[in-house]
């Protein structure tokens, strides 16, 4: 009897659209015959009424059998065995896709998440803390921040040991309301000032931390990481290099405090990102500047910052920071995202590797909104250097528990060790030969790659440890006014805190009562309308909702 067999060839993206629409067997098999089996024959001897027994390949004698709900898997499997007739024999498997795809509108606009590989690390998950539980992170030294932007407004960093506008220090930190970072230009707490309306700092926390997969505008490079603004530009009109240096002391300050209160005051620092520089300037004549550099890398902080914009060999010209030879320091230049050298420093001493900075979608100020809302395409080296910082970020959440002993206790080891996976962490590109000290374009799968094979080597419990995803829902959201919300996930328990503030900052009053089903319903009762911050704190871990109340 002639058979024929029906070999269906789709492209990837057509199968992602199918398969939503046609369920999987859930009786399904996949069998191999022996050489010389008839088809028939093993039907009739397995002695099992199939619903459907259909060839997948014929010279592989590869058939699908579909078999009535009555039979279970092992009894199957047993007829399938008993047969003798089987060279393989397997249940049917659900494939999914290794690509995770965010709602963010204006995903599709930003190849250069793709050219990175840093969508694939997101099958990894993009979690807000390191295994330990511990906040991950990452300083901005620029122009500031919008903090009322919608896609930046859930991964604010905020010191919660601050009271904002008391003119008080309340945390002893050396520095008052410095509630949502601090302004090192003028040594106020202000990071929303006159000179963030260049929206360039804004653009840079977008890519590193936008809140990815909520429907809204771009995804940053890790959804859940906390971004603190520290400015560097007096509003004064002042353009010296004093408030860089400012900023950067209190990015250490903060990082060394919280090493020395375990945590419960400061910032868990792992990144900073520093998009700005003199041209044609030597170490020799900004020493303070590079040897801040190295202090950060001592208590844990890699750095990431921009070389020139200009098509100079910095080893001979000069450029600051570029030139710094600080061993915590990575130096990126600029390419697109299709790979190609964009007019930018170079140098095999001094320039680390690439990154795409060219036609880079991300945040920008809401009083900029157009049509698309408030985002917009950017070019230069100042968004290719926070890509380094935002995948330092996105692989902290999965660093083995010996690597976070090491960013503890010898945090100067870790830093330096964390430039090594980052330098490993490339594609060779032909056209960056001569150009730069790895000769390659950021691969954040290949960074993740060097930290797990260390970890792997390194941590015997790697493997076997889970990472906890703590989080929480809130529904509906948004709720109106007087209507009640309702709380629920594995924090969802009246015996954690959970604090509500306005967009300020200011905590408001609310009344909560234990519902049903493990539920916690908030009163929006007394509640004016606008945007909220519900926050819940449970074993050192601040997680953090946005509410709209209407």
């Amino acid at each position: 009897m002639f058979r024929t067999c029906f070999i269906l060839f789709v492209l990837v993206n057509q199968i992602m659209v199918a398969k939503g629409n046609i369920p999987m067997p859930e009786n399904g098999f996949l069998v191999q015959l022996k050489q010389d089996v008839l088809p028939n024959d093993f039907r009739q001897k397995l002695g099992i009424p199939m619903l459907k027994f259909q060839c997948a390949d014929k010279d592989f004698r590869l058939y699908k059998c579909v078999f009535n709900s009555e039979w279970n898997k092992a009894e199957i499997l047993l007829k399938m065995e008993q047969t003798g007739m089987c060279a393989f024999y397997q249940k049917l498997g659900k494939v999914t896709s290794r690509a995770v795809v965010p709602n963010d509108p204006l995903f599709a606009q930003q190849k250069y998440l793709l050219t990175t590989q840093t969508s694939t690390l997101w099958n990894y998950g993009n979690l807000p803390t390191t295994r330990k539980g511990d906040t991950v992170v990452v300083a901005i030294i620029d122009s500031g921040s919008d903090t009322l932007h919608p896609d930046l407004l859930e991964n604010q960093w905020i010191n919660r040991n601050e009271i904002p506008h008391n003119g008080k220090d309340d945390d002893s930190n050396g520095y008052a309301d410095d509630y949502y970072g601090w302004n090192g230009g003028d040594s106020i707490y202000k990071t929303y000032t006159d000179v963030t309306l260049d929206a360039h700092g804004v653009c840079i926390a977008g890519i590193i931390g936008a809140k990815g997969n909520n429907n809204l505008g771009v995804a940053g490079m890790h959804w859940n990481v906390k971004v603190m603004p520290v400015v560097c530009y007096s509003e004064k009109a002042a353009t010296d290099d004093i408030g860089v240096l400012r900023s950067m002391l209190y990015v250490l300050r903060m990082k060394k405090l919280y090493l020395s209160s375990n945590g419960k005051k400061g910032a868990n620092i792992i990144a900073v990102n520093t998009s700005i520089g003199i041209d044609f300037a030597k170490p020799a004549d900004n020493p303070i500047w590079c040897a801040l550099y190295d202090s950060l890398g001592k208590f844990g902080i890699i750095s990431s910052a921009a070389t020139t914009n200009t098509d100079i060999n910095v080893d001979v010209k000069g450029d600051i920071p570029s030139t710094c030879p600080s061993r915590y320091l990575v130096v990126v230049s600029n390419t697109d995202a299709d790979d190609n050298v964009k007019g930018s420093g170079f140098g095999t001493t001094s320039v680390d590797l690439a990154a795409p900075g060219y036609h880079v979608m991300s945040t920008t100020l809401l009083k900029y909104a157009g049509t698309g809302g408030p985002y917009a395409q950017q070019d230069g080296t100042s968004f290719a250097a926070p890509q380094v910082s935002g995948e330092v970020a996105l692989i902290y959440q999965s660093v083995c528990d010996t690597f976070l002993f090491l960013a503890k206790n010898q945090p100067d080891s870790a830093a330096a060790l964390l430039k090594t996976w980052v330098m490993k962490g490339t594609d060779s590109l032909s056209a960056l030969n001569g150009r730069c000290v790895t000769s390659g374009r950021l691969n954040t799968m290949k960074f993740w790659a060097e930290m797990n094979a260390w970890c792997n080597s390194h941590d015997r419990t790697y493997g076997a440890t889970k990472i906890a995803k703590p989080s929480f829902q809130m529904f509906p959201n948004p709720v109106k006014a007087g209507d009640p919300l309702y709380i629920t996930g594995i924090l969802a328990s009246p015996t954690n805190k959970i604090t509500v503030t306005d967009i300020s900052g200011k905590n408001v009053d609310f009344e909560t009562v234990e519902g049903v089903q493990g539920n916690i319903i908030i009163s929006t009762n007394g509640l004016a309308n606008g945007y909220y911050l519900v926050y819940f704190h449970t074993n050192g871990l601040n997680l953090v909702r946005k509410l709209l109340i209407y």
